[in-house]
């Protein structure tokens, strides 16, 4: 009796430890997908303001060159 329960709980630890090991290695590659994923988003948003603030030198480029001047040199 005593080893029977024995081996159960032994079969119960050993479900236990393969269940976290298992969690654990999912939590792994998600904190790597969200990684990536966070390293892409501040890509993409640096990008996207380099492409406004060139957009911004432009229109004041361009606003600039169509208000007329006075006394031009």
């Amino acid at each position: 009796s005593q080893n029977w329960y024995s081996q159960k709980l032994s079969e119960e630890l050993n479900q236990k430890e393969t269940k976290q090991s298992f969690i654990e290695k999912e939590l792994k590659e998600l904190q790597q997908k969200i990684a990536v994923e966070h390293k892409n988003m501040t890509k993409a948003v640096k990008k996207a303001d380099e492409a406004r603030k060139k957009e911004a030198a432009f229109l004041e480029t361009k606003r600039e060159l169509m208000t007329p001047k006075i006394n031009k040199l």
